[in-house]
């Protein structure tokens, strides 16, 4: 490793070291000031251990840093090769913490709503002016992202960078930026695409990490703690992590929604962009449901923000809005005792145990005859997010798919979450599908004894149901989403 004199030395008369930032595996980071401009700096230095192909990936790195044009971005000065052959580049000096030590130094606990939300979103405002330029982080997480004196947030570390195949400078997308079959960002961090399949991942794998970073900000707790590496890419592939709230229970809902918006498993039910995580974190909880309902959804979405004051208010009577799609199919939202509509499949919620004692699972187990209740013996247990299928007995119905909305435990911590709500709708189209069936009826699951918030529940599965009818996802001609007479928020 190259020391302070040593690097002077070589850089006299243009800078002046003053000392060792920090050193890693990859090289060390000095404090410096630049002589002429009078303007303190950082130089990295690359380790004279690092892979042939090091140097390449620091240049690029340096390039794409020096292109992003953001006070939310550590910015580049400069770059040369020392007399040894080893690369240095000379960047902006974030004179304070990292946001994984601020993290750290707060025992445990999550950093204050208001500072919370200030510091992620300059993160957001950050990535979107990497973005901007086609540019995927690939290792966002809280140890690279900076805090200067001002409270500023920047964003570093852009060595495992890489170019989308459409956007940024053609001069830096003609060779990867890493070798083939490089283990890529931090598991704590990462994307489960990131990991299994990393090259058909993009912007949105950064917004997974992100948002894996802003859940440890806000709660203390990283979204899986796993200690093997296999375990943790598997856990973000497969887990739902525990609801922020339930660690955190004065984080605000919009903050939490927010959230596991960012961390859902399937990339197309995140946020699209940072610009989108930005202007929900400014809408803030007055006006939720309002910035984060897809905008690509154009007057669909103009009609649902139009209706969903109403709804949420309790009323008017029913029938409360009705959505048409090419083809005459339909997607109505009523109030109505479910054990009374008709339909190909009425939807329920239950736990893992089936134990049909309470909500609509009850009214249906009743108006079935009880033939519900009998024929899910044989699954007993299943798995939150799963869906089961049993004939419907009494019900002006043939089928009932029974999605488990809770463990058999109830364990508060596996409350429903955004990307447990998403995958029962998803298995209950599939389903449906599968049995080739025409129309679909279902309550706002998880919002009985699962405490799913209602105004959350209900911007999900409107956003979800009406992405599915609009884009040809599911073979069904009318579903039907079904409140409770009495239901608001």
């Amino acid at each position: 490793m190259i020391d302070a004199p040593s690097l002077e030395k070589e850089l006299a008369g243009r800078y002046r070291v003053t000392g060792l930032l920090g050193e890693g595996a990859y090289g060390s980071v000095f404090r410096a000031r630049h002589v002429a401009l009078h303007r303190d700096v950082a130089i990295k230095v690359l380790a004279e251990s690092a892979d042939p192909e090091a140097g390449e990936r620091m240049l690029r790195e340096a390039r794409i840093a020096a292109r992003i044009q953001s006070p939310h971005v550590v910015a580049c000065y400069d770059f040369g090769i020392l007399s040894s052959m080893r690369p240095f580049m000379v960047m902006e000096l974030v004179d304070g913490p990292s946001l994984a030590f601020k993290i750290g130094q707060n025992e445990g606990k999550g950093l204050p709503i208001d500072e919370l939300v200030r510091l992620m979103s300059h993160a957001a405002r950050g990535m979107a002016a990497a973005a901007e330029l086609g540019v995927m982080h690939r290792d966002l997480k809280p140890a690279n992202m900076l805090i200067a004196p001002t409270g500023e947030l920047k964003i570093a570390d852009f060595g495992l960078a890489r170019l989308t195949a459409t956007k940024g400078p053609s001069s830096l997308r003609h060779k990867p930026l890493t070798a083939m079959g490089m283990v890529l960002g931090t598991p704590y961090f990462m994307a489960p695409e990131q990991a299994w399949n990393p090259n058909e991942s993009d912007t949105r794998a950064d917004i997974y990490g992100y948002g894996a970073s802003f859940y440890f900000a806000a709660t203390g707790r990283r979204p899986f703690e796993h200690d093997d590496m296999l375990k943790l890419l598997i856990a973000h592939r497969s887990e739902i992590p525990a609801r922020p709230r339930s660690l955190r229970p004065d984080l605000p809902e919009y903050l939490q929604g927010i959230l596991e918006k960012c961390l859902a498993k399937d990339p197309r039910d995140r946020f699209q962009s940072f610009e989108a995580i930005e202007a929900a974190l400014k809408a803030g909880d007055a006006h939720r449901g309002e910035a984060d309902f897809d905008p690509g959804l154009g007057e669909t979405a103009a009609y649902y923000r139009q209706i969903r004051p109403a709804i949420l208010a309790g009323g008017p009577p029913s029938p409360l809005a009705l959505f048409r799609f090419d083809g005459d199919r339909t997607f109505g939202i009523v109030r109505a005792d479910i054990a009374t509509v008709a339909a190909d499949a009425l939807v329920s919620s239950d736990d893992g145990k089936l134990s049909m004692r309470a909500g609509v699972a009850a009214a249906l187990n009743t108006a079935s005859g009880g033939v519900c209740f009998a024929e899910t013996r044989k699954f007993v247990p299943v798995r939150q997010g799963g869906v089961v299928v049993t004939s419907a007995g009494s019900l002006r119905a043939r089928f009932v798919f029974h999605a488990i909305t809770l463990d058999w435990d109830h364990a508060a911590t596996y409350r429903p979450s955004r990307d447990i709500l998403l995958r029962l709708l998803s298995g209950c189209l599939y389903q449906a599908d599968t049995l080739r069936l025409q129309s679909l009826a279902l309550p706002l699951l998880g919002t009985g004894n699962a405490g799913f918030s209602f105004a959350e529940c209900l911007d999900a599965t409107v956003e979800f149901l009406v992405k599915a009818m609009l884009r040809g996802a599911t073979g069904l001609s009318h579903v039907t989403l079904v409140l409770l007479p009495t239901a608001s928020a």
